[in-house]
């Protein structure tokens, strides 16, 4: 399971509609091949993996975290607290990269 990106449910009875006239046309010659068709829709299906889909709610939630951490750590600063402003900061830094790395880490597998 992703944090930002999961395999969405690609619905089997779509799939079996769109290939099977695709692998009836490529075995029509055979005598037996309503058997091949089905055998062959029925194998395509179980192997072809399901799409990616973004999921932006939780990247709207991690993002909040994030503005939430910047808004204390200048409140912080405002209010003269200066190590509990750069610890904010600090962690607003910090929560920023990891964002960053998960995105690109699960985009890049997602193809």
């Amino acid at each position: 399971m992703g944090l930002f990106f999961e395999r969405a449910p690609a619905p089997a009875a779509t799939m079996s509609q769109q290939l099977r006239p695709l692998f009836a046309t490529a075995v029509a010659a055979d005598p037996n091949a309503t058997t091949k068709v089905d055998e062959l829709t029925n194998q395509a299906v179980a192997t072809v993996a399901p799409p990616w889909r973004f999921l932006p709610g939780r990247l709207m939630i991690a993002l909040a975290i994030w503005v939430g951490l910047v808004a204390a750590g200048v409140w912080a600063d405002v209010a003269g607290h200066g190590t509990s402003s750069n610890a904010l900061f600090g962690f607003a830094g910090t929560i920023c990269g990891v964002i960053t790395a998960v995105l690109t880490v699960e985009k890049s597998a997602t193809g």
